[in-house]
């Protein structure tokens, strides 16, 4: 594949808010706008497929070295773990179960994803799954980008139709109450794949060449068609298709529109969406994205406790307007993952950096 080395890739802002959109339509869908599953799957997906081109991006591994991927997964680790076990230990406060010790290894293991049972991947704080997932993902990272470099822009392309073809027998299959596909690691190395795909295109010199002719209007033009396509498809899907079909659709042939959003963001970085996707407030919200996410279901249940036992009825969907359980969740999650951020999982990773990766690395602090 021909790459144009003179035109370095830059941070792409626009990708790491989509991101962080992603995840707050995931915590919207767990609590504020349940019946939504759909919506859910596919904001998973943009997850992962933006983690693969943002890997890609800051991480070309070239060339490869044991230690240079050392450093790499053992950071991703120090960011994640920390945060994990926190969750966990949080969620078992709340609830008060009997503790199974074969379901807490594989949380400490990080194994649960692998495990075909809801009582592990699911088990204690149900999101865990994903960092288990993504760690592996991480892993197998650098040799993935190695390998897909190889790969001309043509099979590149080919590449993606196989996901789609692959995704849509995976979303029948969940329909089928085979539901651990959904977070099973090689099934979601096909939507990390995709990022990487994506960014090995973006490289090209005719993508180079066509971002370089783009003006403003026309990528504003480029990155709202990719938005209404994105929103239409699920509007009219989920109103026209049978839901057993449409759950295939979302996992399969929406990832088209997932990877064509992806590829507008990638291709014009200065058009009016990713203007405002640039915007401060989610600057923020992404630094504190992971904890948000592995602390949604244990802020809920603390409050749910602290609720209950100040004599208030019982917080849920059901009991409290959609609404109210917004406003006294919503802002509890902001402050609780900001706090778990400052105080506890940047400390740590701050530790990480200066004290355990110079030992494991023979590098210098940083």
């Amino acid at each position: 594949m021909k790459q144009v080395s003179t035109l370095p890739a830059t941070f792409n802002r626009s990708l790491s808010s989509l991101k962080i959109l992603a995840i707050l339509v995931i915590v919207a869908g767990h609590f504020y706008l349940q019946g939504h599953d759909y919506m859910l799957s596919t904001a998973v997906s943009l997850c992962f497929v933006c983690s693969g081109y943002l890997t890609a991006l800051h991480h070309p591994f070239e060339p490869y070295s044991f230690k240079g991927h050392l450093k790499f997964f053992g950071r991703r680790v120090a960011r994640l773990y920390p945060m994990h076990v926190l969750a966990v230990a949080l969620c078992v406060l709340a609830i008060h179960h009997a503790i199974n010790w074969k379901v807490v290894l594989s949380h400490l293991s990080m194994l649960q994803s692998f495990v075909p049972d809801a009582r592990y991947y699911f088990g204690y704080n149900p999101v865990s799954w994903f960092v288990s997932t993504i760690l592996f993902l991480f892993f197998m990272a650098p040799w993935l980008i190695k390998a897909l470099r190889l790969l001309a822009p043509r099979w590149q392309w080919v590449m993606l139709a196989v996901l789609l073809v692959l995704q849509f027998v995976g979303g029948y299959t969940e329909v089928l109450n085979r539901y651990h596909l959904y977070q099973f690691p090689p099934m979601r190395l096909l939507d990390f794949a995709v990022g990487i795909a994506i960014f090995n295109l973006s490289q090209t010199q005719g993508f180079r060449q066509a971002q370089q002719r783009l003006t403003t209007h026309a990528a504003s033009l480029l990155e709202v068609g990719a938005v209404m396509l994105f929103i239409i498809f699920y509007i009219v899907g989920l109103k026209l298709l049978h839901p057993h079909c449409f759950r295939a659709c979302c996992s399969s042939f929406f990832q088209v529109f997932v990877i064509i959003t992806v590829m507008v963001f990638t291709q014009s970085n200065n058009g009016i969406v990713s203007k405002a996707l640039q915007w401060r407030p989610l600057t923020w919200l992404d630094n504190i994205g992971m904890e948000i996410f592995l602390l949604q279901l244990s802020v809920y249940l603390l409050l749910a406790v602290v609720i209950s036992h100040i004599g208030i009825a019982s917080m849920s969907i059901g009991k409290w307007p959609v609404w109210a359980v917004m406003l006294v969740h919503f802002p509890a999650l902001l402050l609780a993952a900001w706090l778990a951020k400052r105080w506890f999982s940047a400390p740590l990773y701050r530790f990480y950096l200066t004290k355990i990766e110079p030992k494991l690395t023979g590098s210098k602090a940083t």
